[in-house]
């Protein structure tokens, strides 16, 4: 869709200009992030995907070498997979 395309391509413009608002953002993140990246992405170089993983050492970071910039639309099933192996199992509830 050209819109969101659109859309999403101010979003990282607006990034760009104040990338100290950025990087506080994503050093304020205080829970369990995985941070799937396309190797193929043509919106976000996969360089930014890799700086960010080396920034957060405490995220997980799985990159493909044959995905974009969604890669669970490009490949939804192997984006579950990655989704269900990172996810701590849930936990049993107790009805009383």
């Amino acid at each position: 869709n050209e819109k969101a395309f659109l859309a999403a391509a101010r979003s990282i413009a607006g990034v760009l200009a104040r990338p100290g608002r950025y990087i506080d953002a994503i050093m304020d993140v205080d829970r369990p992030t995985l941070l799937i990246f396309g190797s193929h992405d043509r919106l976000i170089p996969v360089t930014a995907g890799r700086a960010l993983a080396r920034r957060r050492p405490d995220w997980t970071y799985i990159e493909n070498p044959d995905l974009g910039h969604v890669p669970q639309i490009e490949d939804p099933a192997w984006t579950a997979a990655q989704l269900l192996d990172w996810a701590p199992a849930p936990r049993k509830r107790v009805r009383r």
